[in-house]
């Protein structure tokens, strides 16, 4: 169960690695970036083919990284996440936001043995604040129905 206490304790870190970024510019993933480059943390894109789109650097994958960020959020398909947490965790990173979407059951059972900050079944846009009315109005709705993290 993800708790209140697990979402603070992710947002709590300032450096962030979005692993999933699209170099066209558009997808969810570059939502999420640009969510969280409006908030003030030092990100890092990462997609697998690298390269620059618009100003912005694209590295391969974590280990490529001038730095090891405090946390990474997945924006992957479900059968390359499993191998982004192991990266990130042999890289010492131990906070993870899995995007709903990107979740696969092996890479879940794995940062769960490695004792990982592992949130997952929320979109992290709902909890990066400031939110907008929709994501609040989202937020009423799962706390009426017990799903909200407490």
């Amino acid at each position: 169960m993800i708790s209140k206490e697990m979402v603070n304790k992710f947002f709590e870190q300032k450096t962030v690695a979005v692993v999933g970024v699209s170099k066209s510019g558009k997808g969810f993933g570059n939502y999420i970036f640009e969510n969280l480059k409006k908030r003030g943390y030092s990100l890092y894109a990462v997609n697998k083919n690298g390269g620059e789109y618009n100003g912005l650097h694209f590295y391969e994958n974590i280990s490529s990284l001038p730095e090891i960020p405090d946390a990474i959020v997945t924006v992957v398909p479900p059968q390359q996440v499993l191998k982004v947490v192991e990266e990130a965790y042999n890289c010492g990173i131990n906070n993870i936001w899995m995007q709903q979407g990107s979740e696969s059951t092996e890479a879940i059972e794995f940062c769960k043995s490695k004792e990982m900050n592992l949130i997952t079944g929320h979109c992290i846009i709902m909890f990066s604040e400031p939110v907008s009315l929709l994501h609040k109005i989202h937020r009423g709705v799962l706390k009426i129905a017990g799903k909200y993290p407490a």
